[in-house]
């Protein structure tokens, strides 16, 4: 590596163009617009051009140091097929921000509710209406709802529980901790191709991204994770890091893959 030319400056070629002539002369008078420096200027300027040149087309017939139209014509005359950049990938979560989610659990100090129970035993429902609808059990086999409530009974005593009076019979049973969701919202689709944005920053402009396939934020819920997007354009502008991702036509989303932006 030691014998590899190094390309100078056009101020290193000057320094040492005046340093050999001074040398072999003996003469040290370089006054600035003299004819002896700037004839020198003129050759180190050229000099210096004419290195440029030499040392870029060195880089553009190296496979290991050519970039852009000079890799793509080394790769077309070596017969390769280049690969085309691909638009970055990832996941999103879509937040529906219209309300917020009103849950509770089942009671864990009576016994869970059998099937055909018309009354559930809850943790905490202060925060729920007076009637309306719930689903018990979400995220285990045994979830079932929207069912209808007429009324909520408050705890007797400080620290202790609410009665949901169910207006119909549980179809299954539930053990104690099972999720209480208030129906709320309805399902609400998030359409494939919905356009997700990477808000502008300083001088970049908004980088979009569409949802490759269909997701459904469930009724009560107010969130939905893991759905995928694909960056509308090709390369490394889709890179984003986590968090960038954070709106949506209706909703609010958050990027949660970053490393999967490639």
């Amino acid at each position: 590596m030691a014998d590899l030319p190094q390309p100078l400056s056009y101020d290193q070629i000057l320094a040492n163009m005046l340093s050999s002539y001074a040398a072999s002369l003996g003469i040290d008078d370089f006054n600035v617009g003299s004819a002896v420096t700037s004839f020198f200027e003129v050759v180190a300027l050229t000099t210096a051009r004419s290195s440029g040149d030499v040392f870029q087309i060195l880089r553009d017939f190296s496979v290991d140091r050519a970039t852009g139209d000079a890799l793509q014509r080394l790769a077309i005359e070596d017969g390769v097929i280049p690969v085309t950049a691909s638009p970055a990938t990832g996941y999103v979560s879509v937040i529906d921000t219209s309300f917020t989610k009103i849950a509770t659990k089942i009671y864990a100090g009576l016994n869970s509710p059998n099937i055909g129970s018309t009354s559930i035993n809850a943790s905490d429902a202060s925060l729920f209406p007076a009637t309306g609808s719930i689903y018990i059990g979400r995220g285990t086999p045994d979830i079932e709802g929207p069912i209808p409530y007429s009324s909520i009974t408050p705890p007797g005593s400080p620290g202790g529980f609410y009665v949901i009076n169910l207006a119909v019979p549980t179809t299954k049973y539930h053990n104690v901790g099972e999720s209480i969701i208030l129906a709320q919202g309805g399902n609400r689709t998030v359409p494939a191709n919905t356009i997700v944005i990477s808000p502008s920053v300083g001088a970049t402009t908004n980088i979009q991204y569409g949802t490759t396939a269909q997701a459904i934020i469930l009724d009560g819920e107010t969130e939905v994770d893991n759905v995928p997007i694909s960056a509308l354009i090709p390369g490394s502008a889709g890179n984003v890091p986590i968090g960038a991702i954070c709106y949506a036509p209706f909703f609010w989303c958050h990027s949660k893959q970053p490393s999967s932006f490639n």
